[in-house]
């Protein structure tokens, strides 16, 4: 079952530690982006922030999603890399699985 861009959102507000910290903002008018703080990815033992760009906010939380969802296996979602609560996860295709830990780096 395909999910529809508001289930797409509501999955990434389930993945955010709290719904409010999914952002989608429109930056100027067609410029929007989604994006999911506290969020990172983890690619060869480096951090990075990764976000959807769309003309309007359905095409921002699609691409968002899309990213965060279609991961190499090396690469796994952090949450709260920062601190001592942080924890893994990765899309199994119906709804966020969580790590014990982090695959080894390549």
């Amino acid at each position: 079952m395909e999910l529809n861009w508001e289930q797409k959102f509501a999955a990434l507000q389930a993945l955010a530690e709290y719904p409010d910290n999914v952002n989608l903002k429109m930056r100027s008018l067609g410029n929007w982006y989604c994006s999911v703080s506290g969020i990172e990815v983890r690619q060869s033992n480096c951090l990075v922030g990764k976000y959807g760009n769309g003309a309007n906010p359905q095409e921002a939380i699609e691409n968002c999603f899309l990213m965060l969802t279609t991961l190499p296996k090396d690469e796994v979602l952090v949450r709260n890399a920062m601190t001592e609560k942080r924890s893994y996860f990765r899309w199994n295709g119906f709804m966020w699985k969580q790590e014990a830990e982090a695959p080894e780096a390549s």
